[in-house]
């Protein structure tokens, strides 16, 4: 936490004296990022396409651009850089310090179906967890290709590398409308080079109140090829967006399953029981956030006692999205 202080009292002395040169080092940089973005997708163009150009415009919305959750993260075709410091306190488990970085420079030229990725985040595109910020793996480069199949089935296929090996990854999902709520299917697939098969489906149910409030219930389950049994798990969380620079979630979470080994044990049932709160907001320059999580985790490695976690992020955004 001491890092964390004296990192914003250095952000402060540099706002406040050399305020105009952060800003114009900010906007300089993104605009890199998105003209890099160009550049590469025409040199992409010049030599492998001959063809007219369209564009599409893309609806986000605000309440997930806001909290950049990985729902949004993963469907966005904005060039970003996105860098963010995780400090995570717990009270029956040692202190975790991860650094995560997160890139994609689409290709628009090709209908932004192209898109350079950079990800260590999480192997996992898909799955919310109370855990999301803490695991830091092997960084992953590669390319993403969107494609819209019939019946309006959103497609996404990754291929790329991640430590030494290679992967490839294609997720499917198809949006539906039921009232006031919104349904959304989604399936990956995964084969990695190393002979490694992973499958997984995740199922959101959102329901908006107005563009401050969002409400989703999500549904998993998910195997790997080298792992026992079948993941499952459940959340619902309420988003409230309070303004352009701040905003809180409140989440209920359980994770399971058939075949959890507990020491030389297996128990099929549910191992996690948390409820998380996240506050997050902008500071001193909108591409600059912190979030504070407090979560309160009762897993079945401590004997369902309470677990009292503390999440700290520091984020730095580059490019459009904000």
């Amino acid at each position: 936490m001491l890092k964390y202080i004296c990192l914003l009292f250095f952000i402060e002395i540099l706002a406040t004296a050399q305020s105009n040169y952060i800003d114009q080092g900010h906007a300089k940089l993104s605009e890199l990022v998105t003209e890099l973005g160009t550049t590469i997708d025409q040199r992409v163009q010049e030599h492998l396409l001959n063809a007219n150009t369209t564009k599409t415009n893309e609806k986000n919305e605000r309440i997930d651009r806001f909290f950049q959750n990985k729902k949004y993260i993963n469907t966005t075709k904005k060039a970003y850089i996105r860098l963010r410091f995780t400090n995570s306190f717990a009270s029956k488990d040692p202190r975790t310090l991860n650094f995560h970085i997160r890139a994609q420079l689409p290709l628009r030229s090709l209908n932004e179906a192209f898109k350079l990725f950079i990800d260590n985040q999480s192997n996992n595109y898909l799955k919310d967890s109370t855990q999301e910020y803490t695991q830091q793996n092997a960084v992953a480069v590669g390319i993403n290709f969107f494609a819209t199949l019939k019946h309006a089935v959103e497609s996404k296929y990754s291929i790329g590398i991640r430590s030494t090996e290679l992967f490839a990854q294609a997720i499917y999902s198809k949006k539906y409308y039921s009232g006031a709520w919104k349904i959304e299917p989604q399936q990956l697939f995964e084969y990695t080079s190393k002979n490694i098969f992973s499958e997984e489906t995740n199922i959101y149910f959102d329901h908006k109140y107005n563009t401050q409030e969002l409400l989703r219930i999500g549904i998993h389950r998910s195997t790997e090829q080298k792992h026992a049994g079948m993941d499952y798990g459940s959340h619902i969380t309420y988003y409230h967006s309070l303004s352009k620079r701040r905003g809180y979630s409140f989440g209920e979470y359980l994770h399971g399953n058939t075949q959890y080994k507990d020491g030389s044990s297996k128990y099929p049932g549910i191992y996690e029981y948390a409820t998380a709160f996240n506050w997050r907001e902008q500071i001193y320059r909108k591409w600059i956030l912190y979030e504070i999580q407090p979560i309160l985790s009762f897993h079945k490695k401590h004997d369902y006692k309470a677990n009292y976690i503390l999440q700290a992020n520091i984020e730095f955004y580059f490019g459009g999205g904000y």
